[in-house]
C-alpha cells in the first residue's frame, strides 16, 4: 500500500495534504468559497486554520462551520470512494443531510431551530447546482 495521495498521487497522504495542501482539496475549497460568494454574497477567506478548527465561531450563520465540516467529511469518502472532490456532488450531498435534518427537526418539534440554520439556502436549490 503507497503513502501517496490518494488523490494527486504525487506527495505524501497527510491530513494536512489530503484537506488543504492537494491541488484538488485546494481546488475544492476554492469553489466552495466562489458558491458562497456567488449564491450567499458571502466573501470568505478560508486558512487551514479555518479549515482544521471552524471559521470564526462567533459568525451568527452557523452553516458555515457546518459546510467546512461537511466538506472535511466529504473529501475523506472521496478517499475512500476513490474520486477526486467535486463542488456539485458535495452540493448534493448538503441537500441530502439538510432534507434529513428537516425530517428529524419536524418529528423533534423544532422546525423553527431547523430553519434558522437553514434559511440562508432555502432559496437555493442545491441538487441541481
Amino acid at each position: 500500500e503507497t503513502t501517496l495521495c490518494s488523490f494527486c498521487k504525487y506527495n505524501e497522504e497527510t491530513l494536512a495534504h489530503l484537506l488543504w495542501e492537494c491541488i484538488f482539496a485546494k481546488n475544492f475549497w476554492v469553489d466552495l468559497k466562489l458558491w458562497l460568494k456567488i449564491s450567499l454574497s458571502y466573501n470568505l477567506t478560508l486558512t487551514f486554520y479555518d479549515i482544521c478548527f471552524g471559521y470564526n465561531v462567533n459568525h451568527p450563520d452557523c452553516l458555515i462551520n457546518h459546510s467546512i465540516f461537511s466538506g472535511k467529511m466529504y473529501i475523506f469518502s472521496c478517499k475512500l470512494k476513490e474520486q477526486k472532490p467535486r463542488l456539485q456532488l458535495f452540493l448534493h450531498s448538503i441537500s441530502q443531510a439538510e432534507n434529513v435534518e428537516k425530517t428529524i427537526a419536524i418529528q423533534n418539534g423544532k422546525q423553527a431551530k431547523h430553519e434558522k440554520k437553514w434559511k440562508s439556502l432555502s432559496t437555493l436549490h442545491l441538487s441541481k447546482t
